[in-house]
């Protein structure tokens, strides 16, 4: 995310975990699978 945003992320990472998780039904980041599709949160 951070090379995305060209810099730190702007917001706490409980943030960004809240967020992946409430973006993709519940998943923690931990449980990501190669070759599975996932929605990552946007804060530009």
């Amino acid at each position: 995310m951070e090379a995305e945003l060209g810099g730190p992320v702007p917001v706490a990472i409980e943030t960004v975990v809240n967020d992946f998780q409430t973006l993709n039904n519940g998943i923690q980041p931990e449980q990501i699978q190669n070759g599975k599709t996932y929605k990552f949160p946007s804060y530009k």
